[in-house]
């Protein structure tokens, strides 16, 4: 977290908490409620959207390969 500079460098390390959840449970949970897309619809992205679109793409596909198991 020393590494964190800016407030997207914040917002993507509380994204970046899905890849470190160990039960398949939790990944239904968080896909059956929508948490991702609500996560990242709190906001904007103004001069990153591309990059947060991408993302947001990144951790849906990495949470449905953890829902399929």
């Amino acid at each position: 977290s020393k590494d964190r500079k800016t407030g997207i460098d914040i917002w993507i390390s509380y994204i970046a908490f899905v890849y470190g959840l160990e039960f398949k449970c939790s990944y239904d949970l968080i896909r059956k409620n929508d948490y991702i897309n609500k996560l990242f619809d709190r906001f904007d992205y103004v001069y990153d959207n591309e990059k947060m679109s991408a993302l947001r793409k990144e951790v849906l596909l990495f949470l449905e390969t953890k829902v399929e198991r």
